[in-house]
Parts: C-alpha cells; sequence; structure tokens
C-alpha cells in the first residue's frame, strides 16, 4: 500500500510539470473507428479588451478556461491538446474526440458551463453583456467562446517532446488540414457560436435530426471558407435547445457562394414564395406501377429503361432549377420529394423570370433519348416552325404578399408557414405541365392597358396576361381576379413593333 501512495504521488507530481493544457486530460488520445477519421473542435476566445489588438491572458485564466473545458472532454472521451506553444495565452483550445458526436455534445455542455461558472474578477474585461431571452433565461453570461467542429482523416499524429519518459501515459498532439480548418472558422463565426463543417454536419445529421426538440439547426450557407480551403462547403449551426435564441451576424468567409437561414427573406417583407413540380409523363406512371396493359410489347428491360431516364431527367432539371436560382436571388427551402420544390424570392419579378428563363432552359437540355419518345417530352413546334416542347414539363405555381411566420426545419434551412404559402400550393396544383401562374394582390410591377411588361430573358420578352377566374377549377372560382398567368408568347421573341405594341 505504502508503495501504491508512492506511486501514485510521484504520477500527479509528474503531471504538474505538463503543459498546463495537458495537467486536466484524463482521457486517452482518441483512436479513429472508421475511415481513421477523427472530430476535431476549436475553441477561440472572442471577447477580450478593445484596446488590444488579440487576447493575451494571464496564467490565472488560462489554467481557468482549461479546467472548465477539460471537465466536460472527459465527460464525452475528449482529449485536450496544444497546437502551438502559446495557444492558450492567446486564448484558443483544441480537443480530439473519436466522433462528431461527442464533440457536438462536447460543445453544448461548454457552452452552457460557461454561463455557469463563477469566473474571478481578472476575468470580467473578457466577458461579454449578459443579456437574456424574452421568458428571463440567460442568452449571453461570461466569456464568449465561438466553437467549431470537424472531421477528417487528414491530420498527423505526434508525441509531445516535452512529455517526461517517467510518466505512464501518451501525450499526443495533432496537426494537420484536419485541424486548421475548424481553428480557421472559428474565426469566420461569433462568441458564443458553434459551427459545424459539411462532414461534421453529415456525421450527426442522422442523430440530430431524429431529436428536433434538443437542437436548433441553423444553415449558414455554401462557403469558400478561405484561400486554402477553395472548394464550397456547407456550414452549420446547431445550437442546445436552450439557447435557441441566440443570433449572431453572418459568418466572416472569403466568399458565400450560397444563402443561408439568415439571409432567407424576411419574413416582415412581401416576398414570393414558389412551388415547383416535374410532371410525371403518364409511360412512367405505368412502368412504376409494374403496368404493361396500355403497352403488350414492354418488356422489364424497357420498363427499367423508362424508369431511369426519369430519374436521370429529373435530377438534369433539379440542377437547372438551382443554378437559376442563383442568378435571380432566390431562395430554396426544400426539396420533399425529387423534383419538388419550396422557393422564396425576395422580389416577385425575380420569381416570374426565374420561373420562365427555367421553363425555356429545359427545352435545350441533352435529354435521354428514351425520355424524348414519351408523348409528354416529345420535341414540338409551333406553325412558324419554332421550338415550344421539349424534355420534361414542370408546374410552376407562385403567391405574392406576406407570411405569417420564418422558422428552420431539420436541415436548418428556412421554410415559411400561412396563407401564402398555401396559396401557392393551390396555384401550383391549377398549372398545367409546362405552365407558370402567378396569384397577386396588387402586384409590385407596371401596369398599364393589356399585357404588362416585365423583362426579357436572352432574346426572349416576358409578358403577364389577367387570367379570369372562371378558367379555373370549380372549388377555385371564388379566387381573385387578379390571378395572373406568366406568359412569353410561347416562348417566341417578338418584333420592337410588337414590343412596342404590347407595352402600351
Amino acid at each position: 500500500n505504502f508503495l501504491q501512495c508512492c506511486s501514485v504521488l510521484f504520477f500527479f507530481l509528474a503531471v504538474l510539470q505538463l503543459p498546463a493544457t495537458l495537467q486536466y486530460n484524463i482521457n486517452l488520445p482518441p483512436l479513429p473507428v472508421a475511415n481513421n477519421a477523427l472530430a476535431f473542435v476549436a475553441l477561440r476566445l472572442a471577447t477580450y479588451p478593445r484596446d488590444r489588438h488579440k487576447c493575451d491572458l494571464s496564467r490565472v485564466l488560462q489554467e481557468k478556461f482549461e479546467e472548465v473545458f477539460a471537465v466536460q472532454a472527459q465527460q464525452f472521451k475528449g482529449y485536450l491538446f496544444q497546437t502551438h506553444e502559446s495557444a492558450s495565452k492567446e486564448g484558443t483550445w483544441t480537443v480530439a474526440f473519436q466522433s462528431s458526436m461527442d464533440a457536438l455534445r462536447f460543445t453544448h455542455a461548454a457552452q452552457m458551463m460557461l454561463m455557469q461558472t463563477h469566473w474571478p474578477p481578472c476575468a470580467h474585461e473578457y466577458c461579454g453583456l449578459s443579456l437574456p431571452s424574452a421568458d428571463g433565461r440567460m442568452l449571453f453570461q461570461g466569456p464568449r467562446v465561438c466553437m467549431a467542429v470537424h472531421e477528417a482523416s487528414e491530420y498527423l499524429v505526434s508525441e509531445d517532446e516535452s512529455m517526461s519518459a517517467d510518466v505512464p501515459r501518451q501525450v499526443m498532439s495533432f496537426a494537420g488540414p484536419g485541424v486548421t480548418l475548424p481553428i480557421l472558422l472559428t474565426y469566420a463565426g461569433r462568441g458564443g457560436q458553434v459551427i459545424l463543417s459539411e462532414r461534421a454536419w453529415d456525421a450527426v445529421k442522422p442523430i440530430v435530426t431524429q431529436h428536433p426538440g434538443a437542437h436548433t439547426v441553423i444553415s449558414l450557407g455554401t462557403h469558400v471558407v478561405s484561400t486554402d480551403y477553395p472548394v464550397p462547403m456547407l456550414l452549420m449551426e446547431v445550437m442546445p435547445n436552450l439557447l435557441s435564441k441566440r443570433t449572431f451576424h453572418p459568418v466572416m468567409t472569403k466568399k458565400l457562394v450560397e444563402p443561408g437561414y439568415r439571409e432567407a427573406p424576411d419574413s416582415r417583407d412581401p416576398m414570393t414564395i414558389v412551388f415547383a413540380k416535374v410532371s410525371k409523363p403518364a409511360e412512367v406512371a405505368q412502368a412504376e406501377k409494374g403496368d404493361t396493359a396500355g403497352n403488350a410489347n414492354m418488356r422489364d428491360e424497357d420498363i427499367t429503361l423508362t424508369i431511369q431516364a426519369f430519374q436521370i431527367s429529373v435530377s438534369m432539371y433539379t440542377t437547372t432549377a438551382r443554378k437559376l436560382l442563383r442568378k435571380y436571388d432566390g431562395y430554396e427551402c426544400k426539396e420533399p420529394e425529387p423534383g419538388k420544390f419550396t422557393l422564396a424570392f425576395k422580389e416577385l419579378e425575380d420569381a416570374i423570370t426565374w420561373a420562365c428563363h427555367l421553363q425555356e432552359e429545359l427545352m435545350y437540355l441533352s435529354w435521354p433519348t428514351h425520355l424524348l419518345g414519351m408523348q409528354e417530352c416529345r420535341e414540338q413546334h409551333d406553325s412558324d416552325g419554332r421550338l415550344i416542347w421539349r424534355g420534361v414539363r414542370v408546374r410552376i405555381g407562385m403567391s405574392y404578399g406576406f407570411v405569417n411566420n420564418k422558422k428552420p426545419l431539420n436541415t436548418g434551412r428556412a421554410d415559411y408557414f400561412g396563407v401564402l404559402a398555401n396559396g401557392a400550393a393551390r396555384v401550383s396544383a391549377l398549372a398545367a405541365p409546362g405552365q407558370v401562374l402567378v396569384e397577386a394582390q396588387n402586384p409590385p410591377l407596371q401596369r398599364g392597358r393589356g399585357d404588362v411588361l416585365l423583362k426579357n430573358v436572352g432574346d426572349t420578352t416576358l409578358y403577364m396576361r389577367d387570367l379570369p377566374t372562371d378558367r379555373s377549377r370549380g372549388k377555385e372560382k371564388d379566387r381573385e381576379k387578379n390571378a395572373l398567368q406568366t406568359l412569353d408568347d410561347e416562348l417566341k421573341a417578338l418584333t420592337p413593333q410588337e414590343q412596342e405594341a404590347r407595352a402600351v
């Protein structure tokens, strides 16, 4: 017993000689489970005195932060390590985990602990403003730390050279792109925020989306993080439900490629909700049912070919629709099923132009030959020889006005609720394949006699024409009489004389 006590005492004396960050480690370094991947969490103290260009923590505060983070890391098998000797003094820390879910749980526990910890007087200059929510619960209190999670297999492992051989434990450090990226994300984010890289989000998404009440997920959009990481990646904000009311300014990356939740149209402003759905040809519907009654010569190979051609075509349509969204400042809320979109636009004119441009663009895609053999998808021309139909047909309906509410889905994207969204769904159901229908009260468009001149899409001029209510289905006859049908005159370019006459 005496020898055992001496061994324990020697162990703790040796540990006290370690770098401060390593004194608190109880867990062993994590071992990768699949694809040699580990999860790395970077932490950066974002609140420090304004008269300083960077953080410069005293030894007392370094140890206090390390104690807070180490206690939480131990619960989730995390391992604290230093990226360089002065990291803790600069207010940055890094932790390695075996899984991204453990890493996420650590960040949530650490954010809560930062608010509950009793900080010494010397820490007050590093604390942000204390802010309560509307229900009285604290949202911000104490130091604000930005945290970022990334899962990667691109990292290097090394043994810490400052470690004495007499200490019976592994002391490891990590480096490389897998560690550098979350550090960069903490400088892009804000104090009190938890950011996940796309790989980390993909790892935790199956669990997080199954328990929507436990987390609040916000899509931050697709970004080019920095020059060293030029490939666009999705960034996500995942907060514990108790801190769901926290709001942050946009992340500071090199470039925003696709908008996130906070860039989506504001629910306080008028907007346009669009429903777009690809029409399924009769041949595809029959093939999916295995119904060959309409074609006795259809073989199993033909059924497979028909379904595959349609699936490829839907993918081509969705790619084109998303590409044009960026051009017309549109926002994708969701795609609940392949080829069916809910979209939001700040401007009605942009929504209409996007829809017409899409209808025109679809005629010139390189569709599968088998698809073009289907009745609804065949190439057709008007009496003047101009192309008017080719490829898949899409129903598009939209409504302009105000929504009741804007909320994040479990995917982090914005969705809108209320009469406007319901109206857009009903208008879309009324649209024929290949048609664009618009419902709007007092649309912000310059009106004159006859049709409404919008703008040019390429060489095509777009107009809107009043659609009488009695053209709708019986149950919809009481809808507003200013329902509008977007036309591009069968997608043909008009002469300047015709344009001038139509604009009067």
